[in-house]
C-alpha cells in the first residue's frame, strides 16, 4: 500500500470519527435536556468524552489532510522538473501510438497520398510520421512539428476538490464553535 492510500484511509477514519462523535453528543444532549431537567453526572461525562474524541480527531483529520496536500504538492513539483525535450518526447510517443492503435486495422490511403515504408514496404500516407505496419519513423520529429500545451490553470476536478474541501472545513469549525459554545455554557470548558 502507498502512502497516499494510508493517509487517505486515516483521513476517512479521523473525519468518520468526528462526525461521529458530533451526533452522539447532539442527540445524547438533546435526549438528555428533554428526559432530565439536569442531566446526570454520567452523561455529562459522556457528553465531555463526546466532546474530547471530536475535538482530536478533527485535529488528526486536518493533520492529515496537510500531510497529504504536502506531499501531493511535493509530487507535482517534481513532475514538473522534466525537460522540455523530455517533454516533447512523451508527447509525441503517446501521439503516435494513439495514432498507430486507432488506424492500424483500418487505414485507406488515397491515392494522391500514397507512398511507400522504406522499410516494410507498406502503403503508407505521405504526410504519415510512422509506419503503422512496422512503426518505422519516417520524419524526423521536430519540436516545430508538435504543440505543447501547458496548463496554468485549475482543472474542473481540482476545483470541485478545492471547494468540497473548503466546504468541509467551514462545516467543521461551525460544529466546533457549536460544541465549544454549548461546552462554555455547561461549564464544561
Amino acid at each position: 500500500m502507498n502512502k497516499d492510500k494510508i493517509l487517505k484511509l486515516f483521513s476517512i477514519v479521523f473525519e468518520c470519527s468526528f462526525i461521529g462523535s458530533v451526533i452522539l453528543y447532539v442527540y445524547n444532549y438533546y435526549v438528555g435536556s428533554k428526559k432530565y431537567d439536569v442531566i446526570p453526572e454520567q452523561l455529562q461525562k459522556n457528553l465531555d468524552m463526546f466532546i474530547l474524541i471530536g475535538i482530536v480527531s478533527l485535529i488528526a483529520f486536518l493533520l492529515i489532510k496537510l500531510i497529504s496536500y504536502m506531499m501531493n504538492k511535493e509530487e507535482k513539483a517534481e513532475r514538473k522538473e522534466l525537460t522540455k525535450e523530455e517533454i516533447v518526447k512523451k508527447n509525441i510517443e503517446e501521439v503516435l501510438t494513439e495514432r498507430v492503435i486507432i488506424y492500424k486495422d483500418s487505414y485507406d490511403v488515397p491515392k494522391e497520398k500514397r507512398m511507400t515504408c522504406p522499410n516494410c514496404k507498406n502503403i503508407i500516407d505521405k504526410e504519415a510520421f510512422i509506419c503503422v505496419k512496422c512503426g518505422y519513423l519516417l520524419k524526423p520529429i521536430s519540436n516545430n512539428s508538435v504543440k505543447i500545451v501547458k496548463s496554468n490553470g485549475i482543472t474542473k476536478k481540482e476545483l470541485t476538490n478545492i471547494l468540497v474541501n473548503i466546504g468541509l472545513v467551514i462545516a467543521i469549525v461551525i460544529c466546533v464553535v457549536l460544541i465549544l459554545n454549548i461546552a462554555i455554557e455547561r461549564g464544561i470548558i
